[in-house]
Formats: structure tokens, C-alpha cells, sequence
């Protein structure tokens, strides 16, 4: 055992627990590893879920996890959110998008549907502590992300208009996304185009994410079959509540 490790498992004895007896659900006739957390321990459940997508050790994601109590942005904009139609993603979804931001390290980070700027503040806020990344945000409507803090505004491009135009055009300039997130319309067609519009500019290690992979709640969901469609090429699939992750495979 590294020493690292060894501390960790002194500092953390729960969050070890479930990273060595932890069980997934996984479906065998599937290449991709599915991470399913909803037990009653989903959230330690999900530091070990995210070392292991990351391939890192539990300490990093912890000393993320620090970080971010530091910053006190999230428990800020949790007093807020409740205010928010629809609801944004919830605090612990938000926590889930910084760590992989921070994870992750992305140079190139987009987001459709910036709304008030919930999920915006929490990719700024790793992108700042990462101290490298540009987001850049897709809208229809003028004057969203009125809740990012002023502070981390000079990482945050805004696009005003639909992703259905904008998406390709972005992607097209840019020319590669390390982070995606989904966040604007949630059907299953408006969906299933983002995914296939930004897969192609993705590589190895990338992660795209999405919100609502949860829907509709019956029937076939864009998340899912998006990440059986292409299981050659997405190494995992992570998700937690009603966010999902997946991670760009060797073979992309």
C-alpha cells in the first residue's frame, strides 16, 4: 500500500470501507463499467467512483473535495438555488461537476443552457483553483448566469442563442472540448444532437456530462443509449443522482 493511501485510509476509514467492499451495479452483457450510486452511501460511494474513473488516488479527489468546502462558493449559491425555475442541479451534482473539472484539468470546457449560472459557477470555480480553462457557455436568453461570482468571470465566454446553431459553430472554431456539459433542453432528440454534435471533437480522457440522463423517467433515455451505441469508445460511465459522466475511450 502506498503511504499516501495509507494516510488516507487513517484520515477516511468510511470512504475506504466503500472504495474496497463497495458494490457497483453492472449489467454483464455491457463493455462499459457503470457506476450507479444510490444507496445511502452513494456520496462516499462517489469519491471512490471518481478515483477510479480518473485513474488517481482517493487522497487527490479529497484534497479537491477541501478545496472546495474552502471556496465556500457552492454553500453560497445552495442559499439561492431554491429560488431558481427549473431547479438547478443540486449541491451535490454541482459537487460532482467541480471535482471532475478539477479531475480533469480541461483546457476547453462547454456548457449548454447556462441559465442562472449554477453549474457555470461550479466549473469556473475548479477551472480557477486548476488556475488554467476557458467555459464556454451556450443561452437563449440575455442576461443569464447572473449568479456567477464576478471573480471568475474572465474565464466564462458566453454565446447567446440556441445550441442547435451555436454548438456546431463553437466546436467548429475551437476545434477540440475536454468537458462537456449538457444542460439546456432535456429531450430526448435535443439531447441525443448535443452528444453526437460534440463527440467527434472529444479525446482520450475527456469527459462528457450531462444533466437529466434520467429522462424521460420510462422508456429509453438519451444518456444511456448514446453510451451503448458507442461503447467501443467510452471507456466508463459514471452516474450519480441525475447527472451522468462518460469518459472517452482509447479507441475514440
Amino acid at each position: 500500500m502506498k503511504f499516501e493511501n495509507l494516510l488516507f485510509a487513517l484520515r477516511y476509514p468510511l470512504v475506504t470501507m466503500e472504495y474496497v467492499y463497495g458494490k457497483y451495479y453492472k449489467k454483464k452483457s455491457d463493455r462499459l463499467r457503470w457506476h450507479l450510486t444510490r444507496s445511502k452511501v452513494a456520496y462516499l460511494k462517489t469519491r471512490s467512483s471518481l478515483a477510479e474513473l480518473f485513474d488517481c488516488s482517493l487522497s487527490m479527489v479529497s484534497r479537491a473535495k477541501d478545496d472546495l468546502d474552502s471556496s465556500r462558493i457552492l454553500k453560497e449559491l445552495s442559499k439561492i438555488s431554491h429560488q431558481a425555475k427549473p431547479p438547478p442541479l443540486s449541491f451535490a451534482e454541482m459537487t460532482i461537476v467541480y471535482l471532475t473539472v478539477r479531475l480533469l484539468k480541461p483546457v476547453i470546457a462547454i456548457e449548454t443552457g447556462t441559465g442562472r449560472g449554477f453549474a457555470s459557477s461550479a466549473i469556473l470555480q475548479a477551472l480557477e483553483d486548476n488556475n488554467m480553462g476557458i467555459l464556454y457557455s451556450i443561452d437563449i436568453k440575455h442576461g443569464s448566469g447572473d449568479v456567477i461570482p464576478q471573480h471568475l468571470k474572465h474565464r466564462f465566454v458566453q454565446h447567446i442563442g440556441s445550441s442547435k446553431d451555436m454548438l456546431p459553430k463553437l466546436l467548429k472554431d475551437l476545434k477540440k472540448c475536454n468537458f462537456f456539459l449538457h444542460d439546456s433542453i432535456h429531450t430526448y432528440e435535443y439531447m441525443m444532437f448535443e452528444y453526437e454534435c460534440v463527440y467527434p471533437y472529444m479525446n482520450e480522457g475527456d469527459i462528457l456530462a450531462s444533466h437529466n440522463v434520467k429522462f424521460p423517467p420510462k422508456g429509453k433515455t438519451a444518456f444511456e443509449e448514446f453510451a451503448r451505441e458507442n461503447t467501443n469508445n467510452i471507456s466508463s460511465v459514471f452516474i450519480y443522482q441525475n447527472l451522468g459522466l462518460m469518459r472517452i475511450g482509447q479507441s475514440h
